[in-house]
């Protein structure tokens, strides 16, 4: 009976393990793709699904101010990133007279980032 609680134990533990690092992964590839501007539809549709999950962790969790200023973070930069890609491949900007109230250029990261790498 000893035997069998410990193999049971074992196989808990490395189910637990297996269960973190596949989550920790999910995270990383998450976390890198808000900081990808998207190139195709595709792209950009997988950052849709990503911005309403993290939408919805302002409403599902008690966040802590600093989570919930990293999640707005997060929230941004995907949106950004959409807006970009849909611009680019449409060649559609017709919405700059809003984009100047809503969306302005100067808070986009990938305009940022495009800047210090130049």
């Amino acid at each position: 009976m000893a035997a069998y609680k410990a193999q049971q134990w074992a196989d808990h533990s490395r189910a637990r393990d297996r269960h973190r690092l596949l989550t920790n992964r999910m995270e990383n590839l998450e976390d890198t793709a808000t900081y990808t501007p998207a190139a195709s539809l595709e792209g950009a549709l997988v950052q849709v699904m990503l911005a309403a999950m993290v939408a919805d962790q302002f409403t599902a969790f008690a966040l802590t101010e600093d989570q919930a200023e990293e999640q707005g973070k997060r929230l941004s930069r995907l949106l950004y990133s959409i807006r970009g890609a849909i611009e680019a491949i449409t060649g559609s900007h017709g919405a700059e007279a809003l984009s100047e109230f809503y969306m302005r250029a100067e808070f986009n990261p990938f305009l940022a980032l495009a800047e210090a790498g130049a």
